[in-house]
């Protein structure tokens, strides 16, 4: 097998099969580890790393110490954070035996986690925790992290509120510029047009015939950048959607209805101000 890198990384840290057990149990984590050798490991990446599966799935990484080394062929790849995102960079589960072999007081790592009800609604006991351990951290000098639910899935909301207002600022800002430079265009040829328009009329053709004409003229001109437009977004939205590890169908269905109709309010104002244009006598 390919190997990563000759030891685990800084970032990486180890765990015993019988620890990750009790974590499953108490985050009912469906995922289910049964290493067979002393050699095999599977990984947890940190969570929205997109490319991490694609680097240590299937491959090989070694573990320094006790004077020797031990290679470990990972069997497995799990996509998320194993304890709270942002406290460890990557788990790495390996058999107790090799646990306890390599293990050392002095590296010790030591997680306490806590699950409380209503997770979403615990700013003012996530506010409390930390002053807490802040002060705790002042006083004794001690290595002490603290990782909650309730600050990261604000700072998720907020990072989100931010981009959902970026983009749709910036595309529809982007969509009236387009939709108003393909209307005036349009509205310029109709005035060129006016003396052709004018000899077909003369030759019998009906204003129902030339409005049928017009219409297929200008549809053509806005269908081709708004279907480029959301063949983009799908497959922007499809890698985007891979990475957060999240269903954007309907967000997706949503936006791009929102921008057909506005597309769709142009096509017909454009179509309108042609007909009356090339029929002004």
């Amino acid at each position: 097998s390919e190997s990563v890198n000759k030891t685990i990384p800084a970032g990486f840290y180890i765990i015993s099969e019988s620890n990750y057990d009790e974590i499953a149990r108490a985050r009912k984590l469906k995922d289910r580890i049964k290493l067979l050798n002393s050699n095999e490991a599977v990984v947890f990446g940190q969570i929205l790393n997109f490319t991490s599966k694609y680097d240590y799935a299937g491959k090989t990484i070694t573990i320094s110490g006790n004077n020797d080394n031990l290679p470990l062929n990972v069997v497995g790849f799990k996509d998320y954070s194993l304890p709270n995102s942002g406290m460890t960079r990557y788990a790495v589960v390996v058999r107790d035996e090799v646990y306890n072999k390599y293990c050392k007081a002095g590296n010790l790592y030591r997680i306490k986690g806590y699950i409380t009800d209503n997770e979403k609604d615990s700013e003012k006991l996530t506010g409390e925790l930390d002053k807490l351990l802040s002060k705790k951290l002042i006083q004794n000098g001690e290595g002490v992290k603290f990782s909650s639910y309730y600050s990261r899935y604000k700072a998720g909301l907020m990072f989100s509120g931010l981009i959902i207002f970026l983009g749709a600022f910036l595309g529809l800002l982007f969509l009236v510029a387009t939709g108003s430079i393909i209307f005036f265009k349009q509205l310029s040829e109709a005035n060129d047009d006016r003396d052709r328009y004018k000899i077909l009329r003369n030759i019998g053709v009906t204003k129902k015939e030339i409005r049928i004409s017009i219409s297929k003229q200008i549809f053509i001109v806005f269908a081709l950048p708004l279907g480029i437009g959301i063949m983009h977004s799908l497959v922007a939205s499809s890698l985007l959607s891979r990475m957060l590890k999240v269903d954007l169908t309907l967000p997706i269905i949503v936006t791009v209805s929102a921008y057909s109709a506005i597309y769709m309010i142009y096509y017909f104002l454009t179509v309108n101000s042609y007909y009356n244009i090339v029929n002004a006598m």
